[in-house]
């Protein structure tokens, strides 16, 4: 009989933990698509020349910007 309650209770309680679980996760999916969301819509990519140099010669150039393909 006590085994059954005890049983009983610890599903009651993993029921309830599981829900809460499930709840904050979707909290916090929906927090992040937004954030993600608004920032690739504010974020616009940064245009340009990058250039590395090393001992005063020209390394690298990088072009920035969404037209460098």
């Amino acid at each position: 009989m006590i085994e059954a309650l005890v049983f009983g209770f610890f599903a009651y309680f993993g029921t309830e933990i599981g829900e809460y679980t499930h709840e904050k996760y979707d909290q916090i999916q929906e927090c992040i698509e937004i954030k993600c969301y608004k920032k690739e819509q504010e974020n616009e990519s940064p245009e340009g020349n990058l250039t590395i140099h090393s001992e005063d010669q020209e390394m690298s150039v990088i072009e920035l910007g969404g037209n460098n393909g």
